[in-house]
């Protein structure tokens, strides 16, 4: 996503460990990015992120309905309009109820992206 992104644009990332992954060493300096170490359901790891401006948020965590129901409790007040969600695996464990309960206009790209299903939903 970094790579495609405008000069302009910005790129926030969460991850769950203790460490800047390895992955991102090839990026570490870009000044687009935005790396946040730390549970996606704690309130504090948004802070910086104002209210309207996420275009893209791509979900894709511990694959659980309770994770992701307070992710997306969080992070709903974050889009754009006209925003979209992406989300990994949403056929994984209980993700599928989050999923089908959502009211938003949907797409469920079924196995055709990932074994475990991919999803697109706007915000």
């Amino acid at each position: 996503m970094l790579l495609s992104l405008p000069a302009a644009g910005k790129l926030f990332s969460c991850d769950l460990g203790h460490h800047q992954p390895v992955y991102l060493e090839p990026v570490r300096g870009d000044t687009r990015l935005t790396l946040k170490i730390g549970d996606t359901r704690d309130p504090g790891l948004y802070r910086g992120v104002a209210p309207g401006s996420v275009d893209l948020l791509f979900i894709d965590t511990d694959h659980t309905c309770a994770q992701v129901t307070k992710e997306w409790e969080l992070c709903r007040c974050l889009m754009a309009p006209g925003g979209i969600v992406a989300m990994d695996d949403i056929h994984m464990n209980d993700m599928g109820l989050f999923w089908n309960a959502l009211p938003n206009d949907k797409v469920d790209a079924g196995h055709r992206f990932h074994h475990t299903g991919f999803g697109i939903f706007a915000a």
